[in-house]
């Protein structure tokens, strides 16, 4: 059987195409122009493309501009319960900034050490629900201080294909400023996708070597708060209306 996404690329088969819409158009009226685009050469993860359909979206999924979106389900559950999405309906209060803002750090693990945190993992997620951002320009404090490990993205900036800008001082996804915060830049070539919400991204943080005392028995991270966040610049007006820049405190006494 043939190909449809091929034959439509074919010229002869274009020439075919614009020769009978010409033919069968009426007098004074330009005929329809010709499809060509396919789900891979627009990203599509559903939905039709010309015609062509590029999948359905499992479980709770939901198809929102050739994308696959899942709504978390969580009315009248736990904060522990499954969300329907392969994540739970929390994070509990004790493990999130601020469970409504648009921006939140959540704390995903800890390694304790003689009684001190030697190693901690936060994430950064969205909540917004609209206008969504194209680019982000987040900083994360951290006291006492800790080391950046790693970095990883999570599904909605994969999906909208998005990257962390790698500094060319130092050729790595992050900036170390002057007040000891991180900057991440979150970016791609093409402006136009919007990042949905979700777990943006991962973050690893390691006790600096020699760093010890009880300073170490909790650590507290926060998003430093300044305009231009996020763009364009209705997602940042939404944003600076919550209190994202409240601290999450991670205790040595505390359990994953």
């Amino acid at each position: 059987m043939m190909d449809r996404t091929r034959s439509w690329r074919s010229p002869v088969v274009l020439a075919a195409a614009v020769s009978f819409a010409l033919a069968c158009a009426p007098a004074g009226t330009a005929p329809p122009p010709a499809c060509i685009d396919t789900c891979q050469s627009t990203g599509a993860q559903c939905g039709e493309v010309c015609g062509v359909s590029c999948g359905t979206c499992p479980g709770a999924g939901v198809c929102r501009e050739g994308r696959c979106v899942c709504t978390p389900q969580c009315a009248g559950k736990s904060c522990t319960d499954s969300d329907g999405c392969g994540g739970t309906c929390g994070p509990c209060d004790a493990d999130v900034t601020c469970k409504d803002c648009k921006l939140r750090l959540v704390r995903v693990d800890q390694t304790i050490v003689l009684g001190e945190i030697s190693r901690a993992t936060i994430a950064l997620e969205s909540t917004a629900t609209g206008p969504d951002p194209r680019l982000a320009d987040v900083r994360v404090a951290v006291d006492p201080p800790m080391e950046l490990q790693t970095i990883e993205p999570g599904p909605p900036l994969q999906a909208a294909g998005k990257r962390l800008y790698r500094f060319t001082e130092t050729n790595l996804p992050y900036f170390q400023l002057a007040d000891g915060s991180f900057q991440l830049l979150v970016f791609s070539q093409d402006k136009a996708l919007s990042i949905d919400p979700g777990r943006w991204l991962t973050m690893t943080f390691a006790r600096p070597p020699g760093a010890h005392g009880p300073a170490y028995k909790t650590v507290r991270f926060h998003l430093v708060h300044r305009a231009q966040t996020l763009a364009p610049i209705a997602s940042d007006d939404a944003l600076q209306t919550g209190a994202w820049d409240a601290p999450l405190a991670i205790s040595a006494e505390a359990q994953p």
